[in-house]
């Protein structure tokens, strides 16, 4: 985590945003990165639809690279991190059931453009300035959310995000201690937009083939009468030990 001196010496890009929405009025904010490259004439017409929806508050677009792959068809929690949903899959592969190409709601959306009502970004205390170049734009969705306010991805309005060719001198700045404490439970509670059984640890939506089920348990969980034997299996290399135990009773 970066100290209060190499905090202060950065560039405070959070607050910038901050700043200027005291200079700006309407009833709609966007926070546009200056590495997007516009594409579409109505793209912002699809976003202020979007946001539209009751209940809506926050829309995001679909990015793609350079290259006409996905860089950004909305966010959902993985281990640990906001993992951009089917990153790197073709602009022209509708994702897993569709989803890449379908406007629907998700837990967040990216900061590089997002559309946000000028009345909950105030309500909500704006971007948290301890976030000062990335996860800034998560948490501020996450607080949506936990206000039961709703975010819509839409993939009507396409643009080219040229990432970090702005801000690749810049480390990725956020205080990752205050963004633990906040959101470790939203994390371990899963995404509510997002399956369980699908794999937290891709952007594609494959099935989770190695699920994790925890079970905590003050009491026995099994008849123990009814367990012959105990399977032992070392699960990181399934050759290197495989052995079967009978039961004891003791």
């Amino acid at each position: 985590m970066p100290t209060r001196s190499s905090r202060s010496a950065a560039v405070q890009l959070v607050a910038l945003n901050n700043q200027a929405v005291e200079l700006a009025d309407g009833e709609f904010l966007l926070f546009l990165n200056d590495d997007i490259e516009i594409i579409e004439s109505d793209w912002l017409d699809a976003m202020l639809e979007a946001v539209s929806w009751p209940g809506t508050v926050i829309a995001g677009a679909r990015l793609l690279y350079p290259n006409r792959t996905i860089q950004h068809a909305g966010m959902f929690l993985g281990d640990g991190i906001g993992r951009h949903a089917f990153r790197h899959a073709d602009a022209t592969d509708p994702g897993y059931f569709g989803l890449a190409s379908t406007q629907r709601e998700t837990i967040a959306v990216t900061g590089a453009c997002m559309l946000v009502r000028r009345a909950v970004f105030e309500q909500l205390g704006r971007f948290d300035e301890a976030h000062n170049v990335v996860n800034n734009d998560l948490d501020f969705c996450l607080r949506a959310h936990r206000a039961g306010l709703r975010t819509v991805y839409t993939p009507h309005a396409t643009l080219i995000h040229h990432e970090l060719s702005s801000r690749d001198h810049l480390p990725d700045d956020h205080d990752t201690a205050k963004f633990t404490r906040e959101w470790r439970s939203q994390f371990a509670a899963g995404d509510p937009y997002f399956n369980p059984r699908l794999s937290r640890y891709s952007d594609d939506y494959r099935a989770d083939d190695e699920g994790i089920k925890v079970m905590y348990g003050g009491h026995p969980l099994l008849d123990r009468a009814s367990v012959k034997s105990i399977l032992a299996v070392k699960v990181d290399h399934i050759g290197d030990f495989v052995t079967s135990l009978p039961r004891s009773d003791d």
